[in-house]
């Protein structure tokens, strides 16, 4: 409704969509992983192009991703199609030190079965949602495994791939884009330069930040300087 006066007034508004929110994904493999939180490096692409990346813990739920680094990610959904999310589970370790890895494992434990080539890297859950998607069997005997194997694994360990189908919406985001174009108000007092006496803060402003805060600090300091802004503004034409 704030938005919708603040238009009537003259102003601009960009159309409004959800942010900081988990990401709604394609998949029967997220219902085996709801619960799981793992460390990964998160990118995001449209089609072949990357519109972003963030790294810390992401979250499986229900048919959806979440975590910190999905949500700050969540913005660029926007207007972009054929989306992705790409998750690298063990981005502090390179090709060469997992196949080194694997392959020690493989020499010393050759009686073992090759859902345990991954424990102690990742979680298990997760561990057999890459064995799935590499087409290996649990219960394979790891001495069975040949080196296309091991490259098949490293390579869904690096690059896990979801497809994407859009934002969880408004009501799972905490907050919202979109709004006044900033360039329309006084950066110094935040009074609209349309019309005298308006002034405009919070979200009602095209601005928005990462979680961490930010988002809220955006909310009190635009709210005092509107504030005392206005307030100035009386004492001097009334």
């Amino acid at each position: 409704s704030g938005l919708a006066l603040l238009n009537r007034l003259g102003h601009s508004v960009t159309p409004l969509y959800p942010a900081l929110c988990g990401l709604t994904a394609n998949g029967g493999m997220l219902n085996i992983l709801k619960g799981v939180r793992a460390e990964a490096k998160a990118s995001l692409y449209s089609g072949n192009r990357l519109l972003g990346e963030e790294s810390g813990e992401v979250q499986f739920t229900d048919k959806a991703v979440s975590g910190i680094p999905v949500m700050n990610l969540s913005h660029l959904c926007k207007e972009n199609h054929n989306l992705s999310l790409q998750l690298d589970l063990c981005e502090e370790l390179s090709v060469t030190e997992l196949r080194e890895h694997f392959n020690e494992r493989i020499k010393e434990n050759s009686l073992i079965e090759t859902e345990h080539i991954l424990s102690g890297v990742v979680n298990t859950k997760l561990g057999y949602a890459v064995l799935d998607k590499a087409k290996i069997k649990q219960n394979t005997p790891i001495r069975s495994l040949g080196s296309r194997d091991i490259d098949n694994i490293i390579s869904i360990l690096k690059c896990f791939k979801i497809s994407i189908t859009g934002t969880k919406g408004f009501e799972n985001a905490q907050i919202t884009c979109g709004g006044i174009n900033t360039n329309e108000v006084s950066s110094k007092t935040l009074m609209s330069n349309l019309c005298n006496g308006l002034f405009i803060c919070g979200e009602a402003l095209d601005i928005h930040g990462d979680c961490g805060g930010y988002n809220l600090h955006l909310a009190w300091t635009t709210g005092r300087i509107a504030g005392t802004s206005a307030a100035e503004y009386l004492r001097n034409n009334l």
